[in-house]
């Protein structure tokens, strides 16, 4: 990131990045705090769950 200059943004501010993206869209935050980019690697997201009733 970004892609002209891979690895030149620092592993705290990919992870503000990628947090921030998350949450602005409406995603819980995890049970436990991201420390290391490389587990962005091994993050699963799941759909919205639809909580309306049909009628």
């Amino acid at each position: 990131m970004p892609p002209s200059d891979p690895g030149s943004v620092a592993p705290k501010d990919v992870i503000d990045i990628v947090t921030f993206l998350l949450q602005s869209n409406g995603l819980p935050a995890g049970e436990k705090a991201i420390e290391n980019p490389n587990e962005l690697n091994v993050i699963r997201l799941k759909g919205p769950t639809d909580t309306r009733t049909s009628r």
